[in-house]
């Protein structure tokens, strides 16, 4: 029974925050009104949030009426800050600190790193996060927590890294060893994942079957159905890399066998069929090369567009069909050639849409994905913050 009270409390406390966290213009009347709860839950939720400074109460001074005049409830969302990291590029390593509304505080990128382990690169972050926030003068006690974005699953049963495509985190505790290092709460997820849940945020309660194809080191997939992020039971639901629908004649790197989606639809897998080994060589400046060429419309390029483009359609109409979503978003490296891939990812899912009959589903890039892996760090770290 004490465990329930606790919950429905967490839960109340859950809600006020979603409900100001945009809005500073809103009394306890009005968040009482949005939120179903009692005048009196919500005055004893905000007059203890407020004395831990994670909101204030602000005078209306547009009202000019007579009698007490009426206190906005605002969240102190620019004191509170999430760390998001992301390590879903193998010798990429970013980082960004945002506050509760998604504004940037600092960012940094390095690419080219060489690290022989996990512990190693997250060893590394923690010291570019200790002279940002010391130059900043940034409270870690102001840091709710840090979401992590990968390029592979987090087994939530063993608590370890699983199918990833950045090798040094393979079976690695990866979640416990950066808490350890930062000393701070981690959650640890696909890229596709966070960024699923970042656009389906966006989108509003019109929209809420979603699915997000993102190409990085991989392929990764997010689906929001009804509204809830499928999850499967230990975390591996969604998993569509290894789906044999390939043309390499390459064995994925990961489970060794052939005809692997993501050994074609990754960063690796355009270069290889653009440029073979040699493209493999030095990632970074490579993809910058084929992209250049992509849009100058040189026809080597062109046709790995157009036989890529037919795959990630073959993929998108498995998904329609399956999930039936109403927005299928695709994010990651390819969106600077996104536009050259859509007619060949249309025509493909044309083709197969056996249910739906010809009605296409909107296909959008995500140009801001790597902005997308951010926010939804930053909605994860406060979906599971209990401030009080």
């Amino acid at each position: 029974m004490i465990n329930d009270v606790i919950d429905i409390k967490q839960k109340n406390v859950k809600d006020i925050i979603k409900c100001i966290r945009f809005n500073d213009e809103l009394t306890k009347k009005d968040i009482a009104q949005r939120t179903g709860l009692s005048f009196s839950t919500v005055s004893n939720i905000c007059n203890a949030l407020k004395a831990k400074g994670i909101v204030d109460e602000i005078k209306d001074i547009s009202n000019y009426s007579v009698g007490r005049t009426p206190h906005f409830v605002r969240l102190n969302y620019d004191r509170f800050f999430v760390l998001c990291l992301d390590l879903q590029l193998e010798g990429f390593l970013k980082m960004a600190l945002m506050d509760l509304r998604y504004n940037i505080i600092f960012k940094h990128e390095e690419h080219a790193l060489k690290f022989s382990g996990a512990s190693e690169i997250v060893r590394y972050s923690y010291m570019k996060f200790k002279h940002y926030s010391e130059k900043l003068g940034i409270d870690r006690e102001n840091i709710i927590g840090i979401g992590v974005a990968i390029s592979g699953i987090f087994d939530t049963v063993k608590e370890t890294v699983v199918s990833c495509a950045v090798p040094i985190f393979e079976n690695q505790p990866l979640k416990q060893m950066i808490s350890d290092i930062y000393g701070m709460p981690a959650y640890v997820d696909n890229e596709s994942n966070l960024s699923v849940i970042a656009v389906s945020a966006q989108e509003g309660f019109e929209n809420k079957n979603l699915v997000y194809i993102y190409i990085g080191e991989g392929t990764g997939l997010g689906v929001m159905v009804d509204g809830n992020l499928l999850r499967g039971h230990r975390g591996y639901g969604a998993e569509i890399g290894h789906i044999p629908i390939g043309r390499l004649n390459k064995p994925c790197y990961s489970c060794g066998s052939y005809r692997c989606v993501e050994t074609d639809l990754s960063i690796k897998g355009f270069l290889y069929k653009y440029d073979g080994e040699n493209g493999l060589y030095d990632v970074s400046t490579s993809w910058n090369r084929f992209v250049s060429n992509v849009l100058k419309g040189e026809r080597k390029a062109l046709e790995v567009v157009e036989e890529n483009g037919f795959i990630l359609g073959e993929l998108v109409s498995i998904l329609v069909n399956m999930f039936d979503p109403n927005i299928v978003y695709v994010g990651g490296v390819i969106t600077p050639i996104f536009d050259k891939l859509l007619p060949f990812i249309q025509t493909e899912v044309r083709k197969r849409l056996v249910v739906r009959g010809s009605e296409l589903p909107s296909i959008k890039c995500d140009y801001e994905s790597d902005y997308s892996m951010s926010k939804g760090s930053c909605e994860i770290i406060i979906e599971k913050w209990n401030p009080i």
